[in-house]
């Protein structure tokens, strides 16, 4: 297995923990950060981590993939999946952390079970009832720290295409291919992506080259 499969099944993996442990549909979302490009491609990926033990196909009566041991889960905290990293300063790859860089192409199930499970934080159930499916990034740098959103803080993203000005987004740059966490703005033919930082600038970009990949609903904060 080449080290793009691997982390793009990590990421779907951590993508169903987020969830609860169960998935209903596919999860479109990876077609812009994981690198899958088709629906055959995220069943084939699906199909490969039921081969391995790490999800199974949950019959009768409901249609889906199930993470083992997630069965019965009631609506309680949540241990959600820190599937990356994402920068408040410039823009870079999305999702890109440093662990997924230097990590051995090849791993073992178990060494993909101790990723997630080192990668967590603990999502209150009133959140996930209110905002329903979203997910998790470690926060890099200090561009929104006069919003309180520092370096090391992890960010909730609720996937979404469209936003409001003012609010807090994951903007996807399509050409470079890279992303940011800024405040959205519309601003004519262009967006005004707007730091929380004075000591730093605005990324003014035209918005066929702009797609937003989520909304920020809630930040728990690096202690220390």
């Amino acid at each position: 297995m080449n080290k793009r499969t691997l982390q793009t099944q990590q990421r779907l993996l951590g993508f169903i923990y987020g969830l609860g442990g169960k998935l209903e549909k596919r999860p479109l979302i990876l077609s812009r950060y994981g690198g899958v490009k088709s629906n055959s491609s995220i069943d084939y990926h699906l199909d490969k981590l039921v081969q391995k033990g790490l999800l199974k196909i949950e019959s009768p009566g409901w249609v889906g993939w199930v993470v083992p041991g997630c069965e019965s889960q009631q609506q309680v905290d949540r241990k959600l999946a820190i599937i990356g990293d994402i920068s408040t300063d410039t823009p870079t790859s999305p999702w890109s952390t440093e662990e997924e860089n230097t990590t051995e192409e090849e791993k073992t199930l178990e060494d993909v079970r101790r990723f997630l499970r080192g990668h967590s934080v603990q999502v209150p159930a009133e959140l996930v009832e209110r905002f329903g499916e979203f997910f998790a990034l470690r926060v890099k740098g200090t561009g929104m720290i006069d919003n309180l959103i520092d370096d090391g803080d992890i960010v909730l993203v609720k996937p979404a295409a469209h936003a409001n000005n003012g609010e807090l987004i994951l903007a996807f740059f399509i050409k470079e291919g890279t992303s940011i966490l800024r405040k959205f703005y519309s601003e004519g033919r262009y967006v005004r992506l707007q730091p929380g930082n004075s000591k730093m600038d605005s990324i003014y970009a035209p918005k066929e080259n702009v797609e937003l990949h989520g909304k920020i609903v809630g930040v728990i904060r690096a202690l220390g």
